[in-house]
C-alpha cells in the first residue's frame, strides 16, 4: 500500500503541465489581487475594534497602517508578474504565494474568513517551492530543461494540490453537515 501511495505521489510529469499550470493559476491570482486591490486599501479606514488578527497577523495589536498595505499590493503585483512570466522564479515563486497569504490573511482579519483566498494560497505555496518555471519561462529561455522526459519532480506539487483541494472540500462538505443537521450558524 505505501509503494503504491509513494508510486502515485512521485509518479512522472512533464514540466510543461507543471508550468502551465504556474502561469494559469498565477495569473488568476495575480487578477484576483489586482481586483481586490481597492478593498484591501479600504481596510485602513476600518475602525481599529474590527481588527482581530488572525494566522500570520496573530500578534499584531493593531491594524497595519496604509503605506504598509500599499508597499505589500506593490510588492505582489510584481513578484505575481514575474511568477507568470517565469522570471527570476526561485526568488519570484515564493515571493508571490507568501504576499498572496499575507494579504489574504489580513482581509480576513477584518471578518469574514474566505476559505477560497486560502486554498489559493496554499497552490501557491506548493507552486513557489516547486520547480515550475523548468519550462515555458523567462528563466528557461536558451537552456536545455533539467528534464526532457516527464519526471517525478514536476507531479508532486500537482498530486500536492489536488489532495489539498479534496481535504478543503472534505471539510467544507462535513461542516456543512454538522451545521445543517444542528441548526447551527456556521
Amino acid at each position: 500500500m505505501r509503494q503504491r501511495l509513494v508510486a502515485w505521489w512521485l509518479s512522472p510529469m512533464p514540466a510543461q503541465r507543471l508550468a502551465l499550470l504556474r502561469i494559469l493559476l498565477g495569473a488568476f491570482a495575480l487578477g484576483y489581487v489586482a481586483v481586490r486591490t481597492p478593498n484591501v486599501l479600504g481596510l485602513a479606514a476600518f475602525a481599529a475594534e474590527r481588527f482581530q488578527p488572525v494566522g500570520l497577523f496573530g500578534a499584531l495589536a493593531t491594524p497595519l497602517p496604509s503605506w504598509l498595505l500599499a508597499t505589500s499590493l506593490v510588492c505582489a503585483v510584481a513578484s505575481g508578474l514575474a511568477f507568470v512570466l517565469g522570471f527570476a522564479y526561485r526568488l519570484s515563486g515564493p515571493c508571490f504565494a507568501l504576499s498572496f497569504l499575507a494579504i489574504a490573511t489580513y482581509r480576513s482579519s477584518w471578518g469574514m474568513i474566505f476559505h477560497t483566498e486560502n486554498l489559493l494560497a496554499l497552490h501557491l505555496l506548493l507552486l513557489g517551492a516547486s520547480r515550475a518555471a523548468d519550462a515555458l519561462s523567462l528563466d528557461a529561455r536558451g537552456r536545455p530543461a533539467p528534464h526532457a522526459e516527464p519526471h517525478a519532480e514536476y507531479g508532486w506539487a500537482i498530486r500536492a494540490m489536488c489532495g489539498s483541494t479534496v481535504a478543503c472540500d472534505s471539510s467544507g462538505a462535513s461542516r456543512r453537515r454538522c451545521c445543517h443537521s444542528s441548526r447551527m450558524a456556521c
